[in-house]
């Protein structure tokens, strides 16, 4: 989970793409391991009149990672 106070869309786009960039230069200094690392990320923006309870941005983290994954599992999405 990252909080942050960042107003703009492309700053948690940003996270994202540094987070995947990572797991992916990890896996290519693993060498010939029998598994790779995966990261699945959802994000949740609260809106800036007024934060929504934790628990509410948490679920819709939560849901749009689980949409991300089923899109991926399509072939719609690059991991």
């Amino acid at each position: 989970v990252v909080l942050t106070c960042a107003p703009a869309a492309a700053y948690a786009d940003r996270l994202v793409a540094r987070l995947h960039e990572a797991v992916a230069a990890a896996n290519a200094d693993m060498g010939d391991t029998p598994f790779r690392l995966a990261v699945s990320v959802g994000v949740a923006r609260s809106p800036t009149d007024g934060a929504p309870p934790i628990e509410a941005l948490l679920a819709d983290a939560d849901a749009a990672l689980l949409a991300r994954k089923r899109a991926r599992r399509a072939g719609a999405v690059r991991a």
